[in-house]
């Protein structure tokens, strides 16, 4: 299921332009959907918090591409 939320961030975020204006809306939604996939994960004792490194790695990237897009904006 992690894998699959994961491509479809991707996939969403392959479809944006984040050096121009356009699609702010789509923008800010795959921004807000990101950071709830990181806290509700986090909360479970996961994500952020997972024992597996992998896992935390990349949720810290997450995280890194989440502030990136809103630095762009």
């Amino acid at each position: 299921q992690l894998s699959e939320m994961l491509k479809d961030i991707t996939d969403r975020y392959s479809e944006l332009d984040f050096s121009d204006n356009s699609d702010i809306d789509k923008k800010v939604e795959l921004i807000k959907d990101i950071e709830v996939l990181i806290d509700d994960e986090t909360r479970k004792g996961e994500g952020l918090n997972s024992k597996n490194a992998d896992i935390r790695q990349i949720f810290v990237e997450l995280q890194n591409i989440v502030d990136d897009m809103k630095n762009a904006l």
